[in-house]
């Protein structure tokens, strides 16, 4: 809005119009001249800015322009990290079912291992089957145990995203 209101602008300016070529002979010296020589100027203008073509009013609807830009960037900033906050809670909640799941397949694939010990002792099941119940064991206590990992990370990742720290 400033461009809308006058301006004043000043200036002096001293010097001196000594000339000597080469150091030319039967020339007076430099004091002497600049006694004769010497120019002094002082300036003032004035700007009223009457017609600018409606420059200043196209610069203040450029300014509202960029300021609606500034609004929208940081709408879609705070939509975006809200984006990444939901996807996070989305990924913990199903994390943790299946944990939950990975934990009770755990239980029950030991307790089929013990049946399976049982009947290896009474003398139904071979050591095949034996051998069988305790590698799904393995994979399912690996399962619990990867399931545990992504709970934990989830948990970790979500503290940063929020506190920007995962102490």
């Amino acid at each position: 809005k400033a461009a809308l209101f006058p301006t004043v602008k000043g200036s002096a300016g001293l010097g001196s119009t000594y000339f000597n070529a080469l150091k030319a002979d039967n020339t007076r010296s430099f004091f002497v001249q600049s006694k004769d020589n010497f120019a002094q100027q002082l300036a003032v203008t004035v700007s009223v800015p009457i017609f600018n073509k409606g420059k200043t009013k196209r610069q203040l609807k450029q300014i509202e322009f960029n300021k609606q830009n500034i609004q929208l960037s940081a709408d879609n900033e705070r939509l975006a990290q809200q984006q990444i906050l939901d996807k996070l809670l989305l990924e913990l909640n199903e994390n943790r079912k299946q944990y939950g799941i990975a934990i009770e397949a755990s239980m029950a694939t030991a307790q089929s291992l013990d049946y399976t010990l049982r009947s290896f002792e009474a003398g139904k099941a071979s050591i095949y089957d034996v051998n069988t119940s305790k590698s799904n064991l393995i994979k399912a206590d690996s399962e619990t145990i990867r399931s545990k990992y992504n709970v934990v990370f989830n948990q970790l990742m979500l503290r940063y995203q929020i506190y920007g720290s995962i102490n």
